[in-house]
């Protein structure tokens, strides 16, 4: 199986032991007033049907401590 973006999101979720609706609040706490991440959208991100942001790449990142080269497979 090929290791895409929403692999890698879905597989450091999972890690974490994280909901998807709790990802995205902690996102949105690190992310200040202007983040306004949902399920929804993280949704689309693991099934690859969406990008995120370069924005959100960055807090996916600096959340997780990964590279960002980790999530721009």
């Amino acid at each position: 199986m090929k290791e895409t973006l929403g692999y890698r999101v879905k597989q450091a979720r999972k890690y974490n032991k994280l909901t998807q609706d709790a990802l995205a609040d902690q996102l949105n706490a690190l992310g200040g007033e202007n983040s306004k991440i949902n399920r929804g959208m993280l949704s689309k991100w693991e099934n690859d049907r969406e990008s995120p942001t370069l924005d959100n790449m960055r807090l996916l990142s600096k959340f997780f401590q990964k590279p960002m080269d980790y999530f721009a497979v």
